[in-house]
């Protein structure tokens, strides 16, 4: 006899949804990971990337089947901060200002596809109306409205694994040190205990090698991001509040692109502007 159907290893954005959505479907599933560590500085075990409070959402790409996801996945956040009552998604819109023509063009075609409300600004309309934000000469902006802004990723995975607990699923909090497999299922070790799982599924990320749980080395390259946290008093961040989330391109390279949010509320009690562009 099994202790459940299905096993997930891996309690970050991907696990969490998977394991709603496989309860949502009859099985009987069990959510295993560890959560966030206490000591960050010291910490050498698995670090999952949603450990940040403010995520960047937006449709509007020049990469058509990345607008299409963003647009299926936005669509289910208001059901699911209802049916949990965790606020985890904020809509203060979404600004792509650029000076590529083609580019921003491209926005604009995933704009009108999506049927988005949305609006296409210049120079002057630009400073109008967000005159917080200043941008060099000659360039468009998309103004995503309703389906732009950001989420908070921690409050994200605590609303998908309340929604696991809600519809019969069982999250634990630990570690997994091994996999072996059994006539008919898998056993699967962990911090604390053994439980025997019709099917194991990893969503496990750049920990899929993490204490040898599966033979086959997963090749991974490494993405590098610079990200800088500009605390902000609250007077500030009363003022900045119906600021949007904004990505300035003057290029393509990686030093002419650049991300913000509004003053985001941290898990450590302090409020911040996240500003950052990555490498590659």
């Amino acid at each position: 006899m099994t202790d459940c159907d299905v096993a997930v290893v891996g309690r970050g954005p991907t696990g969490s949804a998977a394991a709603r959505h496989l309860t949502r479907m009859g099985a009987k599933v069990l959510l295993v990971g560890p959560g966030e560590p206490t000591d960050r500085a010291s910490h050498r075990g698995v670090f999952a990337s949603h450990y940040d409070s403010g995520r960047i959402c937006r449709i509007t790409d020049k990469d058509p089947y990345y607008s299409q996801i963003a647009a299926a996945s936005i669509a289910r956040f208001n059901e699911l901060q209802e049916s949990t009552g965790v606020q985890f998604w904020f809509p203060v819109g979404h600004l792509t200002v650029g000076s590529m023509p083609e580019h921003m063009e491209a926005l604009g075609r995933q704009a009108k596809h999506h049927k988005l409300d949305h609006s296409e600004l210049h120079d002057a309309e630009l400073k109008a109306q967000f005159p917080q934000l200043r941008f060099g000469a000659g360039m468009t902006a998309i103004h995503e409205r309703a389906t732009g802004g950001f989420m908070d990723p921690r409050r994200f995975i605590v609303a998908q694994q309340s929604a696991t607990k809600m519809a019969g699923g069982e999250v634990l909090d630990c570690v997994v040190t091994g996999l072996a497999s059994l006539p008919g299922g898998v056993r699967l070790s962990t911090s604390q205990g053994t439980f025997d799982c019709g099917k194991v599924l990893l969503a496990t990320g750049a920990f899929a090698n993490h204490l040898g749980i599966i033979p086959a080395k997963v090749e991974m390259e490494i993405h590098k991001h610079t990200v800088v946290f500009g605390e902000v008093t609250s007077d500030i961040a009363s003022d900045l509040a119906a600021m949007p989330t904004v990505i300035y391109k003057r290029g393509d390279g990686a030093r002419e692109s650049v991300y913000l949010t509004p003053p985001v509320r941290y898990s450590n009690g302090g409020t911040y502007i996240k500003i950052g562009h990555s490498a590659g």
